[in-house]
């Protein structure tokens, strides 16, 4: 397993202004500045890739979403290992105080007006059919998706087929039930997380 490691140089990146594009390219990114060094340096790369984010394939856009969550918790002083090719379920392993986390990145979109969606499901294609599998808590222990200027971080535990997180309540008024984005932003995910390892 490699520890992923963002070199910082010189590069006119460091000064460009955000892009009014996140990762699925329908509503407003991060407005504030980006820590220089190597986190300065993931957070200028995954802006600059969303400038032309409407010309990438689907593969590109996961991998755009996977740089910006690793950036996001580097921000939070957690260290990242992205695992060696292809054959883990999860995108990468996050130290939240000396606890391992398995997380399994998703590109987000835009479900309908205050609220986004994603799958959390693997999809496998072959020469005879493509399959749908569910994660299981043995797989990963979170999912992580960005979308504007924060990352959300959602337990494999609260996670169905396909998760919702809204922005504002829906217009019928029903909120039972309902997964509100802003508990899931990383910073409170990973307080949790760092109150459970205190405990221990």
């Amino acid at each position: 397993m490699h520890r992923v490691n963002f070199i910082c140089g010189n590069s006119s990146m460091a000064e460009r202004q955000p892009s009014k594009l996140d990762v699925a390219g329908s509503s407003p990114v991060c407005h504030s500045k980006c820590h220089r060094g190597s986190i300065g340096r993931a957070a200028d790369l995954s802006i600059k890739l969303s400038e032309i984010n409407m010309g990438l394939t689907s593969k590109q856009k996961g991998n755009l979403t996977e740089l910006q969550c690793l950036a996001a918790f580097m921000e939070q002083g957690c260290g990242v290992s992205v695992p060696y090719g292809d054959n883990s379920k999860y995108d990468f392993i996050a130290d939240v105080n000396g606890k391992l986390l398995k997380i399994q990145v998703k590109t987000s979109s835009l479900k309908d007006e205050g609220a986004i969606k994603f799958s959390c499901r693997s999809t496998h294609v072959n020469s005879s059919e493509v399959k749908n599998e569910r994660y299981s808590s043995d797989d990963i222990d979170f999912f992580a998706t960005y979308w504007g200027d924060k990352c959300y971080l959602i337990p494999i535990a609260e996670s169905p087929a396909s998760k919702t997180l809204r922005f504002v309540a829906p217009q019928n008024g029903q909120i039972k039930g309902v997964s509100f984005a802003k508990d899931y932003e990383l910073e409170r995910q990973l307080q949790k997380v760092k109150e459970e390892v205190a405990e221990h």
